[in-house]
């Protein structure tokens, strides 16, 4: 046929149907939002929400998305219930190094004083019983006395230890010892 017309379009004898082509699908692309921690996502505060949210936390969050819900999208919900991105690592997640660090729990510590206290043998120090411990501890003895003084040792404020362990006031001429005299202050056990 191309012949009689001499010009395109034309149909040159027989053609096999064209093989059907799937239609152009658009390539799957990664969210372009990236909490913090560079997982994937929205960031606010602490919560790393859904990418697909477009947003997180916020009036109506639940409905973000096109209704992804308040686990994926709100802040709170996820800053409350979800779990953390280091275990998870995926979105929705509470991005730890936001976190709030707990608050830490300080050991008993006596105040540091200047050795102005005597034992009743006349060194410097504090007397319990018949320890005298040494007068930085604050005090001699008691729950967590290993700690006073800024943590100078149960061998130099913990009652119990100087006078199973220390050495007797005679022959250690200071304290941390133990009152070898029978001056000792009874009435402080």
């Amino acid at each position: 046929m191309c012949d009689i017309f001499g010009s395109a379009p034309c149909v040159l004898g027989y053609a096999p149907a064209p093989t059907p082509v799937a239609e152009p699908v658009a390539p799957v692309t990664e969210p372009t939002d990236v909490c913090s921690n560079g997982i994937p996502g929205v960031q606010s505060g602490v919560s790393c929400c859904l990418a697909e949210c477009g947003g997180c936390g916020g009036s109506g969050c639940a409905e973000l998305g096109g209704g992804l819900g308040e686990h994926n999208c709100c802040e709170g919900e996820i800053e409350e219930f979800g779990e953390l991105c280091s275990i998870k690592l995926e979105a929705p997640c509470v991005v730890d190094a936001s976190a709030p660090a707990p608050s830490p729990v300080a050991e008993p510590v006596a105040p540091v004083t200047e050795p102005t206290d005597v034992c009743s043998n006349g060194f410097p120090g504090i007397q319990s019983g018949v320890s005298c411990c040494l007068a930085e501890c604050g005090e001699c003895g008691g729950r967590g006395c290993g700690e006073f003084g800024g943590g100078l040792g149960a061998d130099k404020c913990c009652e119990s230890d100087i006078e199973e362990y220390g050495e007797l006031c005679s022959i250690a001429l200071a304290a941390p010892c133990y009152i070898d005299d029978g001056a000792a202050d009874d009435d402080k056990h």
